[in-house]
C-alpha cells in the first residue's frame, strides 16, 4: 500500500509541480492499494490524478475540514485512523510505503509521525535539483525510499522497559526477534545491544517470575557481554544472583521462610 500526501505545489504550474512527482511516484513500485491524502482545497487535484490513472486502485481519504492541512494534531488524528483501518484489513507495517512529499509541513510531519507510531518504516521522498525557491525543479525528480527503522526501534525499546518495569516479562520479549535470528541483523548495529539486553531481561524475569528458577539460573549464564547503561537498573545484581543460584539448586527452606524466599 502507497499512502501520499497531496499538498498544493506550484499554484501556477499545478501539472509540473505536483501531478507529476505524484504520478511519477505512484508508476514507480508494485502497489494493490494507493491511498491519497489530500486536503479540502486539494481534493479536485487528487480526483483528477486518479482520473489520470484510472487502471490502478486509487482511493481519496481527504481531511474531515478545511484549513486542517495546517493543524499538525488534525492531520495526525486523520492518518492514524486511515492506518487503522489498514492494519484492521490484514495490512502489514513491512507492506506499507509513506510518501509524504507533496503537502504542507504540518501534514508531512503528522503522516510520518503516525506512521513511526504503527511501526511502518519504509518512508519516500522525491527530491532533486531546486530552483532559486528551494522547490524541486520540474523533469528534474528523483525518488529516495529511505528506511525509519531507527526511529520505530527506540520507540520499541521505550514500551520494552514499561513493560519489564510493570513485570509484564513475556511482552517485552515478544517485540523482537533473539540474537539467533536472522531479523536480528536488519536492526541498525548501533541499537542492537540494547534489543539483545532487552531480550534477555525479558527471558531472566520472566522465568524467575513463574518460579522456573533452572531455567533463570541457565540464562544467567548466557547474561549479554555488554551491558548497555541504559538498562542497568534491570540487572540482576550479585546479591539476586547468590540467591538465585539456591534456588536453582534446589535450596531446602523452612515452611514458614518459603514466603520470603519467593519474594
Amino acid at each position: 500500500v502507497l499512502l501520499m500526501t497531496v499538498g498544493t505545489g506550484d499554484v501556477f504550474n499545478e501539472e509540473a509541480t505536483l501531478l507529476r512527482p505524484l504520478e511519477l511516484s505512484i508508476r514507480q513500485g508494485e502497489w494493490d492499494r494507493v491511498i491519497l491524502l489530500p486536503s479540502a482545497v486539494t481534493q479536485p487535484a487528487a480526483e483528477s490524478l486518479r482520473e489520470r490513472l484510472a487502471g490502478k486502485s486509487i482511493e481519496l481519504r481527504p481531511l474531515p475540514r478545511p484549513g486542517a492541512e495546517n493543524d499538525a494534531d488534525a492531520c495526525f488524528l486523520h492518518y492514524e485512523g486511515v492506518l487503522a483501518g489498514l492494519v484492521e484489513e490484514g495490512a502489514r507495517a513491512d507492506g506499507i510505503t509513506i510518501d509524504f512529499t507533496r503537502g504542507t509541513k504540518a501534514m508531512s510531519a503528522a503522516l510520518v509521525l503516525a506512521a513511526v507510531a504503527r511501526g511502518i518504516p519504509r518512508l519516500r521522498y522525491i527530491t532533486g535539483e531546486r530552483d532559486q525557491r528551494g522547490m524541486v525543479k520540474p523533469g528534474t525528480e528523483t525518488i529516495s525510499d529511505l528506511n525509519a527503522l531507527g526511529a520505530t526501534t527506540r520507540r520499541d525499546l521505550r514500551r520494552a522497559a514499561e513493560f519489564l518495569e510493570l513485570g509484564h516479562f513475556a511482552a517485552a520479549v515478544r517485540l523482537f526477534p533473539s540474537r539467533e535470528d536472522p531479523q536480528f541483523l536488519l536492526y541498525p548495529e548501533s541499537l542492537r545491544p540494547e534489543i539483545e539486553a532487552a531480550v534477555w531481561l525479558g527471558r531472566f524475569w520472566g522465568a524467575w517470575d513463574r518460579f522456573d528458577y533452572r531455567e533463570a539460573w541457565e540464562l544467567a549464564g548466557a547474561r549479554p557481554g555488554v551491558e548497555v547503561r541504559e538498562w542497568s537498573r534491570f540487572f540482576p545484581d550479585a546479591r539476586q544472583l547468590d540467591f538465585l543460584r539456591g534456588l536453582a539448586a534446589g535450596l531446602r527452606v523452612d515452611g514458614g521462610q518459603r514466603g520470603a524466599a519467593v519474594r
